[in-house]
């Protein structure tokens, strides 16, 4: 009879994590909580956290910190994840302000190295890239088995602006924690907006999104 093979199944996370405040660290904590839920016993997260400038102190599941602006540090997680023969898929949670270098381009220097399969969820996507974003970003699509990106038109500007195929993306809408719905004038008053209209978005807001947002309040 063959033994059965009680190892977990080890996943590396890479990028901002709590007690880090961004929308990067929420989303990814949130992910690896919902990973638990669905895979129970049999998964093990391994994050490596991108330390912020201000020095902070992760706890489990936490393995190591990359200092953005540290090219070894980079070098070092590659290393990590190659030696440690658990893990068997790395999962790189991308904003470009995270990393270090020209554009982000300190990170190639850790998925070059990787001997492991990478999926990246891309958080944000850039229409008219310099040059040091958009090599960046093309070197990153190149290095990952999967791109995941969270809307219809994240396939379109990978395609037309980054000449990534098709079969390399994966759409997965961002989504929001499951909440009850509930009638949102108590809400309203709570927070002193009683009476006005609201409006929800995610991502990052520019200045044109930002003007683009403001016409549109004032016309209705």
């Amino acid at each position: 009879m063959t033994a059965l093979n009680t190892k977990k199944k080890k996943v590396a996370f890479i990028g901002s994590y709590l007690p880090r405040k961004c929308g990067i660290d929420t989303f990814a904590s949130d992910l690896i909580n919902n990973m638990k839920l669905a895979a129970g016993q049999e998964f093990e997260p391994q994050v490596l956290a991108m330390q912020s400038a201000k020095e902070l102190q992760y706890r489990k599941p936490a393995k190591l910190t990359i200092h953005k602006n540290i090219k070894y540090d980079y070098i070092r997680a590659a290393d990590y994840i190659n030696s440690n023969d658990d893990i068997y898929i790395v999962s790189l949670q991308h904003e470009f302000g995270l990393f270090g270098g020209a554009g982000g381009s300190y990170l190639n220097l850790l998925l070059e190295r990787l001997n492991k399969p990478v999926i990246t969820t891309l958080h944000t996507i850039l229409r008219n890239p310099t040059i040091d974003y958009f090599d960046s970003l093309t070197n990153v699509c190149s290095a990952s088995q999967k791109i995941i990106v969270m809307n219809k038109r994240g396939i379109r500007m990978l395609q037309d602006i980054y000449d990534v195929t098709p079969f390399n993306i994966e759409l997965i809408p961002h989504g929001i924690p499951d909440l009850p719905f509930t009638e949102n004038g108590h809400y309203k008053r709570i927070l002193g907006m009683a009476g006005r209209k609201t409006i929800l978005t995610f991502g990052l807001l520019n200045k044109i999104r930002v003007l683009r947002l403001c016409s549109w309040l004032y016309q209705q």
